[in-house]
């Protein structure tokens, strides 16, 4: 439920729900239970200290969670910001540019090929985002001299630094070189850590903590 405290305390998302009539057109059980949902929570004269979301669980389990195309969305209007993605492959190609222009849920799209003479391509386009997916390092596999697993800490600066546009993440299922520069935040930024990885045969969790420094002026 932690996610959908964080959502619903986002000011303009939580005030579209909180009126039925804003959503009465959808088609999606989703949007209106998570707006029942909301509106219970945000009550001024719940009679219980905690709210059932059974219903909402339900729905999510039914629902087709695949992302809209409609960009003008209160979601999209929230969330969605700009990546500029510079792409890295080998190629055996010659000098040569490429250019083209579209769009795509309302964010302009530029591209641009570039065949250098190292036999590589670079490509550098832009893409909208609803959240950032951060990496994080890999834990300890050995234990310390006390015999205990010592749990990794990372600061979240560090791990941001994937989206300065200079730091190289290297990606292997298509081998490339990636870098990645916001070019456009959303009102309220949302912040993916990657935990699980599957192997052969389980899912392994990261237990890597995460350190969120705040200085006050």
């Amino acid at each position: 439920m932690s996610p959908v405290q964080s959502l619903i305390r986002v000011t303009p998302l939580r005030n579209f729900f909180l009126i039925p009539e804003n959503y009465q057109h959808c088609n999606s059980p989703l949007v209106h239970r998570f707006g029942e949902l909301t509106r219970k929570i945000w009550h001024a004269r719940n009679f219980k200290g905690q709210v059932s979301p059974h219903e909402f669980l339900e729905a999510v389990m039914k629902a087709n969670l695949r992302t809209s195309e409609e960009s003008s969305s209160i979601i999209h209007v929230c969330f969605q910001g700009e990546l500029e993605v510079v792409k890295e492959t080998q190629s055996k190609a010659i000098s040569e540019k490429k250019e083209s222009i579209g769009e795509q849920n309302g964010v302009l799209q530029t591209k641009s090929t570039v065949l250098e003479k190292d036999n590589s391509v670079v490509e550098t386009y832009r893409m909208p985002f609803l959240m950032l997916e951060l990496d994080l390092p890999e834990p300890l596999v050995f234990r310390d001299v006390m015999e205990k697993n010592i749990i990794p800490q990372v600061p979240l600066f560090n791990i941001l630094k994937k989206f300065d546009g200079e730091t190289v993440t290297s990606t292997l299922r298509h081998p490339a070189r990636m870098r990645y520069r916001v070019t456009r935040l959303p009102q309220y930024l949302i912040l993916h850590m990657h935990r699980f990885t599957r192997n052969v045969f389980f899912r392994e969790k990261n237990p890597t903590l995460v350190i969120l420094k705040i200085l006050w002026a």
